[in-house]
């Protein structure tokens, strides 16, 4: 291996891994020197761009200094250029009370010098030191080297990405790859394990699925037992509220059906079925016991605890469109 790098090594571990550093100090020094310019700018309200220190300047940012750049500290233009935007750039900006440089001097975007891939976003602005098209980040937690694809912990990761489903990997726990995270994705890996069923069990719980279904039997009951009325968003659906105990109101809707028995064992599934057909008669007398963070989600569940023909029952609401019951089980 070391023979077949040799002729990059002076190049990589040299010369490029000394440029990174170098710019990543230069723009932790511009971020730093942008604050100050925030907070004296009413003194002086405009940043001048100014000549490069570098021995060998290049040509992309000439343009700027060459004809004296002027504008105000929030001026848009400054989102999209400004010294360390390319790599080893010394650049700088200089607060000033000197006039905006005229608008129809600026060069248009298209003609303006592109960033390097990595450096577009402002460290002072963004607060961040490279930017999501850098080659540091994965394109998608499906690329990152601590996410299982294969895994059910794939949900985990989806509090961590952008409306566009570009991760956060600056916000993300699990891409620091520390112990305690590893120990946490092992430990789960183990509980679920455990809690999967065989394939014969789920042939039984897929077969009484159906068998609801094409008995209409969960329909027969919403129709019977609960209100037709609109969700949040306006759309229509069929529902009671419970008040429990505690004074808690929890909304009960057909989907709790899906969830539960999607979750409970099969040996269970009957007498859930004829638990949850009774709903109105013991969640009312059921108390909080607990909150829970969720293992996919990024809200908590509240836990509620009834005895009922001598059974203890646990449920589970969720806050979505509301406290909404998500799911019941047994206890042994």
């Amino acid at each position: 291996w070391r023979k077949a790098t040799e002729s990059i090594q002076s190049h990589f571990n040299k010369n490029w891994l000394q440029t990174e550093y170098n710019t990543a100090v230069l723009r932790a020094e511009q971020a730093a020197d942008w604050r100050h310019f925030e907070d004296n700018k009413e003194d002086f309200p405009c940043l001048k761009w100014m000549p490069t220190s570098s021995a060998t300047p290049r040509e992309q940012h000439k343009a700027f200094w060459d004809m004296g750049l002027t504008l105000p500290v929030d001026d848009k233009f400054w989102d999209k250029h400004h010294p360390g935007d390319l790599w080893n750039c010394k650049c700088y900006l200089e607060p000033t009370t000197s006039e905006p440089t005229p608008k129809k001097r600026i060069p248009k975007e298209k003609d303006a010098p592109k960033p390097a891939k990595g450096l577009e976003s402002n460290p002072g602005k963004k607060a961040e030191m490279y930017s999501r098209n850098h080659p540091y980040f994965p394109k998608s937690c499906k690329h990152c080297p601590f996410h299982d694809s294969k895994s059910t912990n794939n949900t985990m990761f989806r509090k961590f990405k952008n409306n566009d489903d570009t991760p956060i990997c600056m916000e993300c726990p699990y891409s620091d790859g520390c112990d305690s995270v590893i120990k946490k994705y092992a430990e789960k890996k183990d509980r679920d394990k455990k809690t999967h069923f065989s394939k014969e069990e789920w042939g039984v719980r897929k077969a009484f699925l159906r068998s609801l279904k094409d008995e209409n039997k969960i329909h027969d009951w919403a129709e019977k037992e609960l209100i037709s009325t609109k969700d949040s968003s306006g759309n229509p659906t069929k529902q009671i509220i419970i008040t429990t105990k505690d004074s808690y109101q929890v909304i009960v809707r057909p989907h709790v059906f899906t969830e539960t028995l999607g979750k409970c064992t099969p040996k269970d599934i009957q007498e859930t079925f004829k638990i949850l057909c009774e709903v109105k008669k013991w969640l009312r007398d059921a108390e909080l016991v607990a909150v829970e963070d969720g293992r996919h989600h990024n809200y908590q569940y509240n836990v509620y605890r009834a005895n009922y023909k001598g059974k203890e029952i646990i449920a589970k609401s969720k806050p979505t469109d509301g406290n909404i019951l998500y799911c019941v089980r047994i206890l042994d």
